[in-house]
């Protein structure tokens, strides 16, 4: 896991912590071995204490899929399989983040229908954004060209 999905995962804080190698990216040993260190009272479960003391406040809720009000191994392993942004979806939740609200500001089928609009507007057809062919008389056309 790269720095930059890290943080949009997890938060600000705790990179370094995770990243033991010094490489740039989270292992997934490495994150294997982050749940431990997480793990302060080392009884399986990282408390939203505990995460808010490594990674800082706002993305806990996020990741405590069954409101438990711990992690355990299942809900972290997924943490890092995820392609979700904890911190994206949480500020589009509570609406505080301009800078996250701007990328959720539509919805995938309406990105799509917007962009086939454009294309039909500048004569590029219908849902497809590749060039039409051109279209030629049926006189123009030769059996060599069949």
């Amino acid at each position: 896991m790269k720095k930059i999905d890290f943080e949009a995962k997890v938060g600000k804080l705790g990179f370094d912590l995770a990243d033991k190698d010094g490489s740039g990216q989270v292992s997934k040993r490495e994150w294997l071995e982050l749940f431990e260190t997480v793990d302060i009272n080392g009884d399986g479960e990282i408390s939203q204490q505990e995460w808010e003391k490594a990674f800082g406040k706002g993305s806990f809720d996020v990741w405590d899929k069954d409101c438990s009000g711990a992690i355990d191994q299942g809900e972290w392993k997924k943490i890092f399989m995820s392609r979700q942004a904890a911190m994206k979806q949480a500020a589009s939740s509570k609406g505080s983040s301009k800078k996250y609200k701007a990328a959720d500001s539509s919805s995938p089928v309406e990105f799509f229908n917007s962009r086939d609009k454009k294309a039909s507007q500048q004569g590029g057809g219908g849902t497809s954004s590749l060039p039409r062919a051109k279209a030629r008389k049926l006189a123009d056309v030769t059996v060599s060209d069949l």
